[in-house]
């Protein structure tokens, strides 16, 4: 099963790549786990990267990459995205700030109800 999850990440990270080439200015990671593509891609510095999971995963996250460096202007927040409303005020949120969004579901969706 690892070598699925590598095949993917490998795909993912290269439609990031021609995303940003397209102009995308936001890189939105709903569910992003412990996923540390802002520091090992190589990304330009003005791209803003959103993070977005439980708090523990956040708070997690935060503590082990405290003295890293990501490479483009990296936020994190704490959101349950099973909650309606608060999904919908952090996309609201995010829509009003950025001109172009790439939304990456990658390790989200099976957690949401129909």
């Amino acid at each position: 099963m690892a070598w699925v999850v590598v095949i993917r990440t490998c795909i993912i990270d290269a439609f990031i790549r021609e995303a940003i080439a397209a102009g995308c200015d936001t890189i939105l990671n709903l569910g992003a786990g412990v996923h540390t593509r802002p520091y090992r891609l190589e990304l330009p510095p003005t791209l803003r990267w959103i993070e977005v999971d439980f708090a523990a995963t956040i708070e997690f996250k935060n503590e082990r990459l405290a003295g890293d460096e990501p490479h483009c202007r990296l936020e994190r927040r704490a959101v349950d995205l099973g909650d309606a409303a608060a999904r919908r005020a952090l996309l609201a949120d995010v829509n009003g700030t950025a001109q172009k969004v790439l939304v990456l579901t990658e390790g989200v969706v099976g957690y949401l109800p129909n």
